[in-house]
């Protein structure tokens, strides 16, 4: 067990979370070794009540206990890591549902999920290794819709951030499309002082978007300084390209072809 001080705490009191597995544990305090009050099936709602002192450390993680109130009408303690980090709806078809959260931590990595649920089942689930920064913290995903892309339903974004200049962040890109998550794309963004190196996408309904199509945009230079500036920025527009390129793909509905 680990003193709260020195576990991962992402949710607040009063906040309402999923659960992120089937088959979680409510337990009657904040221990593996106490009594089950009950069961809960993947995406079941949840408020926090309390955050318990007492941590827990599996797969690498730690994650402290917190007191949940149901909405099944059941209290009791579930560990942090069987916790969502993100929720939400497709923007199609609001019966699905994504959840977002930690699987483990190894040495070199984190391996993250996404899973999907539709009426308290599980449609699928996707495992991935982060960008190279080990910590839950410096992650976030959310939901574009579909960026005006007719053959995409929903298009889910995990970004990952970097605790120095010189280590990569970046985002990991997921297309929910024919009742299927995709993985798209593994694009870095890493700067370091006023040099960059950044690869994303522009959708069609960007305002440097085509229609029907997806722009994946590489930028790597330098950010000059102007006299007296003490901080880089890109509105100085004094940037310096070493490569500044665009290709155009179409989606498939299985995977992004190159389009002249």
């Amino acid at each position: 067990m680990h003193a709260q001080s020195d576990t991962l705490g992402l949710f607040e009191k009063q906040q309402e979370v999923y659960a992120l597995a089937d088959s979680v544990n409510i337990r009657t305090a904040p221990s593996l070794a106490a009594e089950s009050i009950g069961l809960i099936s993947v995406g079941t709602p949840m408020i926090i009540t309390g955050i318990s002192p007492v941590a827990l450390q599996l797969n690498g993680v730690i994650f402290p206990w917190y007191k949940v109130a149901c909405s099944n009408g059941k209290s009791g303690f579930i560990w942090g890591g069987k916790l969502a980090m993100a929720s939400f709806r497709s923007h199609k078809n609001p019966d699905i549902s994504f959840h977002y959260g930690v699987e483990r931590v190894t040495d070199s990595n984190i391996v993250l999920q996404i899973r999907v649920v539709k009426n308290a089942k599980e449609l699928q689930r996707i495992s991935f290794t982060g960008l190279g920064n080990r910590s839950p913290r410096l992650y976030s995903c959310r939901n574009l819709s579909n960026k005006g892309l007719k053959n995409v339903d929903d298009i889910i974004e995990v970004q990952g951030g970097s605790e120095a200049c010189g280590e990569a962040g970046g985002t990991l890109t997921f297309f929910w499309a024919d009742q299927q998550l995709h993985f798209v794309r593994r694009q870095f963004d890493t700067p370091d002082g006023e040099y960059f190196d950044r690869t994303y996408f522009i959708y069609p309904s960007d305002m440097q978007g085509i229609k029907d199509l997806i722009i994946e945009k590489h930028e790597e230079g330098s950010i000059l300084f102007e006299e007296g500036q003490k901080v880089a920025s890109w509105d100085s527009n004094n940037v310096k390209y070493g490569t500044n390129k665009a290709e155009k793909y179409r989606w498939t509905g299985e995977k992004l072809v190159p389009t002249l």
